[in-house]
């Protein structure tokens, strides 16, 4: 559950629902189920605060109880994330997008994005280009020219940008 500043938590519920327990109260956003365990992206940016993680999400065989660990803190809120089959992961966050490399390093590709509420990424068939669609316009981060574009659809939402980031193409 998570219902942004009013709080969350991430539960565990049994199949037909009678019993449940709280595993954390991790504000996750979204998660995958991956070779190595579930994956989570978790964070609040609210009142000054803009922080996240990314977390895994383990049965322990000893309790035999689902728990949370973080796997790496995040600058930012995440928003939503890709895992490539090479183990890189591409995490939107709230104002730029990271690469989580698979060695835990954190890379940031583009610092300062001015993104309008990105809710989705994707990757290119051959990962050169990351797209990051947000609710009125696609962002497009090349790997190769380490630009960001924005695909915008009317020139009258390109203007409701207070200003593009350095680096990019209008």
């Amino acid at each position: 559950f998570n219902e942004g500043e009013f709080g969350a938590a991430l539960y565990w519920f049994s199949t037909d629902g009678g019993r449940n327990y709280r595993i954390s109260d991790d504000q996750v956003v979204d998660f995958m189920k991956t070779p190595q365990g579930i994956i989570a992206i978790e964070g609040l940016a609210h009142l000054g605060s803009n922080s996240g993680s990314v977390v895994r999400i383990v049965k322990d065989a000893q309790t035999d109880r689902w728990t949370s660990t973080e796997v790496k803190h995040l600058p930012q809120e995440p928003q939503s994330f890709v895992l490539l089959s090479d183990g890189r992961m591409f995490i939107v966050l709230y104002e730029s997008l990271v690469l989580l490399t698979p060695d835990n390093r954190l890379e940031t590709l583009a610092a300062s994005a001015n993104w309008l509420r990105p809710d989705t990424i994707v990757a290119s068939p051959d990962a050169t280009r990351m797209y990051v669609g947000t609710r009125p316009y696609v962002c497009e981060y090349d790997m190769v020219t380490k630009r960001l574009r924005y695909l915008v659809p009317d020139i009258s939402l390109a203007q409701r940008l207070s200003k593009p980031p350095s680096g990019s193409e209008e």
